[in-house]
């Protein structure tokens, strides 16, 4: 189970966030203490005690009896100061989320992409009908940019990615809050325009690799500037002395009860383990003390795995694995996850498999072909991939954001029982042509080995994304 952060500090960091892009500007009135109870399943400590904080930071103002009201302003000295200060926190964490938006980013723009229409290329065309004269700064040029990929992004109907992405243009929107505005060459502006009316025909003449292919090449470009652009301030923030945040990305910004991610959890062994049908947990005590929590958590979390029909706890022998989900209305918030997962981890495939294909040593190689020999389902193969591709690359944020869509990926699994049980023929042609994709990772030829594990994914992925996709639409017409 990925680390913890504690409740309250989700709870500020989500709140911050969002004050801080905008999307709460001064006076606007956030939850009461009750609402976001009932809403999240939350205790009222924790509520109370990060609204405490963002009062203290000066954020909210906080009354008995009163929905909290936001007092921060953004163009007050007090507000600069603030601000300035959230980001020297947030130094080493910023520039590590930097590093993984070209792994992130390019493939949820090729997903939204993919069901691009007449509505969306005409709401492109209209952003990049844009004179020159309406940029005057860097951050003018960059927000242009992030709006025409919100606007491919959220074409996809992805609630994971969209909250993903707003939340990595959250971070630069901070960024450039803090430094100094640089003023633009006409040339740069002029360019720029070019560029997105150029991605704009690619998805027009539907070439979405050649548009997957530049996305990646502006991300990286990006996060080379924003590197040289952080770099200074870590050392006033070592200088300072100012104690960096343990900040993350959450795939979907809610907090969640922890004897429901222990129940993802749960399953998310399970599936690592290849276990099968009819295979028995580990005793509630067992996995209390492993987890470190009380067996009623445990006891929690079977409560909620049997409701589901995916386990099956008998009194005196322990809780089962059933194998017998199915699409409900019960079930449907779980299968939704899963389809939006899935697709993100698919098309994030390609641009994970560059960054780690400079880094796998032959051992890995060996130690990946050998996992995957023991794979039951193709959905396996995928996450094994992905698994030691983000170990190899190293990147924390992009680690954190894998663990949050595996979870996700193997519960909506086996609660639907969608790609649970491939035939043994497709599960090994699967395997075998990941196997032979191995043969191009050699010096020199990394994108070549990127593009060939990215199309085995999404081919993998298809038939259960479709799957998905016709069992949603019916619960919808229900």
């Amino acid at each position: 189970m990925e680390k913890e952060i504690p409740l309250y500090i989700m709870i500020y960091n989500k709140i911050v966030n969002r004050i801080l892009i905008g999307l709460y500007p001064k006076g606007y009135q956030l939850d009461s203490v009750q609402k976001i109870h009932k809403d999240h399943g939350i205790g009222y400590t924790s509520i109370r005690r990060a609204l405490r904080m963002l009062q203290q930071d000066g954020f909210i103002s906080a009354q008995e009896r009163k929905r909290p009201v936001v007092v921060f302003d953004a163009e007050d000295p007090q507000g600069r100061e603030l601000r300035e200060r959230i980001f020297l926190s947030r130094c080493e964490s910023h520039i590590e989320c930097c590093r993984a938006m070209p792994c992130v980013i390019p493939g949820l723009v090729a997903a939204g992409a993919q069901k691009s229409d007449k509505c969306l290329l005409d709401a492109l065309d209209t952003l990049c009908s844009q004179s020159p004269d309406a940029f005057t700064c860097r951050r003018d040029l960059l927000v242009f940019v992030y709006t025409w990929q919100a606007m491919v992004i959220q074409k996809a109907d992805n609630d994971l990615a969209s909250d993903l992405f707003l939340q990595i243009r959250g971070f630069d929107d901070l960024l450039f809050m803090v430094l100094p505005g640089e003023q633009l060459l006409q040339e740069e502006v002029i360019a720029t325009i070019r560029r997105l009316k150029y991605w704009t025909e690619l998805i027009r003449r539907g070439q979405l690799q050649d548009l997957y292919t530049l996305v990646s090449i502006c991300c990286q470009q990006i996060l080379c500037d924003f590197h040289h652009m952080i770099s200074p301030f870590c050392k006033i923030a070592a200088k300072e002395r100012i104690r960096e945040v343990d900040f993350r990305w959450y795939v979907r910004q809610a907090p969640e009860p922890l004897y429901k991610k222990i129940a993802f959890d749960l399953l998310r062994l399970a599936q690592r383990d290849n276990l099968r049908q009819g295979a028995c947990f580990p005793s509630e005590q067992i996995l209390a003390d492993q987890y470190g929590v009380s067996v009623v958590t445990i006891h929690s979390a079977f409560t909620m795995l049997n409701s589901l029909g995916v386990t099956q706890t008998v009194n005196g022998a322990g809780t089962f694995l059933t194998g017998e989900g199915s699409c409900t209305q019960e079930t449907r918030q779980y299968i939704q996850e899963y389809y939006e997962s899935l697709r993100i981890l698919a098309y994030c495939s390609r641009a994970i498999a560059f960054e780690a294909a400079s880094k796998l040593n032959p051992e890995q190689v060996q130690q990946i072909k050998q996992e995957l020999q023991r794979s039951n389902c193709t959905i396996g193969v995928l996450l094994c991939l992905l698994r030691h591709f983000i170990q190899a690359a190293d990147i924390a944020p992009l680690q954190n954001i894998y663990e949050q869509l595996e979870v996700r990926t193997v519960f909506g699994m086996y609660v639907s029982e969608i790609g649970t049980r491939p035939s043994e023929e497709t599960l090994q042609h699967c395997i075998q042509q990941v196997v032979n994709g191995f043969a191009l990772l050699k010096p020199g030829h990394e994108e070549e080995f990127a593009m060939e594990i990215g199309q085995i994914c999404l081919s993998a992925c298809a038939q259960q994304m479709e799957e998905l996709e016709h069992c949603l639409q019916e619960g919808s017409a229900k």
